[in-house]
């Protein structure tokens, strides 16, 4: 599938009983890290979220894989269950991995900025990056991970 200006995006959407939302209230890019090993399946995460979680399906739109590839996993509109309280206004793009202690791998990094660029350019608009810990309600946690601050601006296409 290709994607915005021509980004290769591997499509693995199922349907699932997310609410709909229209585009223009998408206000944010929303970064998490899965925290888990880089070779999880977006099956094994559907899986988890599902099965463990009780979710309708995946909670994010994005998957990133360590080797650049992006995974879309939940269409753009709706509203998933990836940051409590803000579902509703962000895109959840996960970084596969644990980046607690280290960086996303380069292609990683490239791959998440190209598709936070496409992201922005099929709505339109400019988006702000945050991490899921930096929305109100969810900062008992550290995703995507303690090393987000060192790499933030990695993702960014207008840095």
């Amino acid at each position: 599938m290709k994607f915005g200006n021509g980004l290769e995006v591997v499509d693995s959407r199922i349907w699932s009983s997310y609410l709909e939302r229209y585009l223009e209230d998408i206000h944010f890019v929303i970064i998490h890290h899965a925290a888990t090993g880089w070779w999880v399946k977006p099956e094994d995460i559907r899986r988890y979220h599902s099965v463990e979680l009780g979710w309708p399906d995946i909670g994010y739109h994005f998957l990133v894989y360590q080797d650049g590839t992006i995974y879309y996993v939940g269409g753009m509109e709706t509203a998933r269950a990836h940051t409590y309280n803000w579902n509703y206004e962000g895109v959840g793009v996960c970084l596969v991995g644990n980046f607690d202690d280290h960086w996303p791998d380069p292609r990683q990094l490239q791959s998440t900025r190209m598709l936070i660029a496409n992201i922005q350019w099929s709505l339109g608009w400019f988006l702000p990056i945050t991490g899921h810990s930096d929305m109100r309600e969810n900062r008992s946690t550290h995703c995507p991970g303690l090393t987000f601050s060192e790499w933030r601006l990695q993702i960014d296409p207008r840095s």
